[in-house]
């Protein structure tokens, strides 16, 4: 993004925006033999053809399918968590069971894809899956319920599915189908998250002794923002308004000494905090303004720019 701007009736200033089948044994003794006692051999097992391998694979993803289903129906986090367990445990009965399995020998290497996808029990143990209770946004604000819910579903759907069309994709090959079952469950439904925006040219703090100069502003880009004009702390503006995208607005009523010009982003506007919930980003123009004069300063994309802005933490 780049800003650009001039003085009222002097040279421009353009402000440039750097902007995751068991084994058998046989204890056969021959007639005659001698009596004592002899260690049984266990029998291998032989591979499997490629139409029973079909069948085993399909048993399993009927297995896990209603494990999966239940995580996304889940409608809190403890009920998450508790879906989750059931999850990893039911991968983990798979696991032991398909050990023994000799896949057909064209497959063995695609095998490891599916003894991966069963393995993924390992990381749904992990309480870090679904741990997203006290995630912050970028804004410094709690995330909502809704979203930190679905961000834990999604975690756990998306480390599930993917294992498997990982394996699918290896099967194909041999025309063995894996992963469509577990796919055709939904993915969880994305919530509808508030996206509040504040009244465009409205001044949203004040403070100090104002005077007679004024800052027009022109936000050509697709994001709103909040200017603010500061004479020392950012956290204490002499006043910040309110300008939406494609819109312009004036500041008036500046005074004092020299000021600099600040500048927030972001999504979901907060009126009582005065702040954006969502997708923040707050910089700073490095130049100083004269508050004896009208300045106009134009926020909006442009490959011209000479005077720079730098991000700043958040105020």
């Amino acid at each position: 993004m780049r800003i650009s701007g001039k003085r009222l009736g002097a040279a421009a200033l353009v402000v440039a925006f750097l902007g995751a089948a068991g084994c058998s044994g046989s204890d056969d003794k021959q007639a005659g033999s001698s009596p004592a006692a002899t260690t049984p051999t266990p029998a291998m097992q032989s591979p499997l053809t490629v139409t029973q391998y079909q069948s085993l694979l399909t048993g399993l993803e009927q297995r896990i399918r209603p494990y999966l289903a239940k995580v996304v129906a889940a409608t809190s986090l403890p009920a998450v968590d508790a879906a989750r367990l059931e999850l990893a445990a039911a991968l983990e009965k798979e696991r032991k069971a398909l050990g023994p399995v000799q896949a057909p020998p064209t497959l063995v290497s695609a095998n490891w894809q599916v003894a991966a996808f069963v393995d993924t029990s390992k990381s749904l143990r992990e309480r870090s899956v679904t741990a997203t209770r006290n995630e912050k946004t970028s804004c410094g604000v709690p995330r909502p319920t809704a979203q930190v819910l679905y961000d834990a579903k999604v975690a756990i759907y998306t480390k599930v599915t993917k294992s498997a069309l990982y394996a699918g994709q290896s099967l194909a090959t041999a025309k063995v189908s894996f992963g469509k079952t577990l796919s055709g469950i939904a993915a969880p439904s994305s919530p509808r998250l508030p996206n509040r925006r504040g009244v465009n040219g409205k001044v949203v703090q004040r403070s100090g002794v104002g005077g007679s100069g004024r800052l027009q502003i022109t936000n050509g880009d697709t994001g709103d923002v909040v200017v603010s004009v500061v004479l020392k702390d950012p956290k204490k503006p002499q006043a910040s308004i309110y300008v939406r995208a494609n819109s312009k607005a004036t500041l008036s009523g500046i005074g004092g000494s020299a000021y600099s010009v600040y500048f927030k982003s972001g999504t979901d506007w907060d009126a009582a905090r005065r702040g954006f919930t969502e997708s923040c980003s707050y910089e700073q123009v490095l130049q100083v303004f004269d508050p004896g004069s009208n300045w106009r300063i134009s926020l909006e994309k442009t490959s011209n720019g000479n005077v720079l802005t730098g991000k700043v933490p958040a105020f």
